[in-house]
């Protein structure tokens, strides 16, 4: 990984709805990071200032915006904190998975 707060495998052998899990997981990282780009944008700060308030770059703020990676739950929280997000938010499953 290229950055100690994120997490690039999250594949696990499981099916939740008869999704598999790197479906699950590609799910997750698309809704996290959709949901971060829009507190950040709200706040008017850019990537940069995001990655340098939460201790991470750019690059991996950027990352998870675009779905490509699931971040540790450290950093989720940092994140949360720092964007003034319920952290609940943040660890909840997309609705078309909750039972």
């Amino acid at each position: 990984s290229d950055s100690p707060h994120v997490l690039t495998d999250t594949r696990a052998a499981c099916t939740v709805r008869g999704m598999e899990q790197a479906e699950i997981s590609d799910k997750l990282a698309t809704e996290w990071g959709r949901a971060v780009r829009e507190r950040r944008e709200a706040r008017g700060l850019t990537q940069a200032m995001l990655g340098k308030v939460c201790d991470t770059t750019q690059q991996t703020i950027n990352r998870i915006e675009q779905g490509q990676t699931i971040p540790r739950d450290r950093l989720k929280v940092v994140i949360a904190a720092r964007l003034g997000m319920p952290v609940g938010e943040l660890f909840a499953w997309p609705r078309e998975l909750s039972a």
